[in-house]
């Protein structure tokens, strides 16, 4: 109750703020505020417009600043991006998260966090060969990534390339030693490796792999 007290107080004092004449960086900051008291109110479409609103005003900041500004700069509506894109991802909204995490990217292409979170996404939708140009990229950043290269390790394990996967599969436990889901992941691989398992979708076909966009090919 005293929590989400302090909740609707920051968002009344957010909502009088942006009543006032404020420049376009402060704006911003306000609308970006608010989507994130929202979010924590599991109002989501509307924390949703208020980041949509927030990257609005940083725009303008950035177009008409004069070089004063609190909130311009690629760094701060790539923040903006990457939030409202984590916030799509929990709504399961899969494909505009990733065009957000586009947006990010063309905004810092060397911000290996995005590159992680992609991968991690494409993965999720079996999109396994985008998956991992993806992850090589975040790798290429940031070697020494142990969720990277373990999702690297399920990727391939996916399109049936197990000994790249197991391959990855150790330079993340080496990384991360006592994460026992890569060591699991690993076995795994090796008995898909030694026993030749398929994948069966619920129709009985034995699947080969996935192309790019999720569709499975079959023997």
């Amino acid at each position: 109750m005293i929590r989400e007290k302090k909740y609707d107080e920051a968002m009344k004092s957010l909502d009088r703020a942006s009543e006032l004449d404020l420049s376009s960086d402060s704006e911003a900051l306000v609308w970006y505020g608010k989507g994130n008291v929202l979010k924590i109110k599991q109002r989501y479409d509307e924390a949703l417009a208020c980041y949509d609103k927030a990257i609005e005003f940083s725009n303008k900041a950035i177009e008409f600043s004069s070089g004063e500004s609190l909130f311009m700069g690629d760094s701060s509506i790539r923040s903006i991006w990457m939030t409202k894109s984590l916030l799509l991802c929990d709504l399961h909204r899969y494909d505009e998260a990733i065009k957000c995490f586009d947006k990010v990217i063309e905004l810092d292409p060397n911000y290996s966090d995005i590159w992680a979170a992609k991968g991690r996404v494409l993965n999720d939708l079996h999109r396994y060969d985008e998956a991992i140009i993806s992850l090589d990229k975040l790798l290429e950043l940031n070697p020494i990534h142990a969720a990277g290269w373990g999702n690297k390790g399920i990727a391939l394990t996916q399109i049936g390339k197990y000994d790249e996967a197991i391959r990855c599969f150790e330079k993340s436990m080496k990384l991360d030693p006592t994460n026992e889901t890569i060591l699991s992941n690993k076995s795994y691989a090796i008995r898909l490796r030694e026993n030749k398992i398929k994948y069966y979708t619920h129709e009985g076909k034995p699947i080969k792999y996935y192309t790019s966009d999720g569709k499975p090919v079959y023997d």
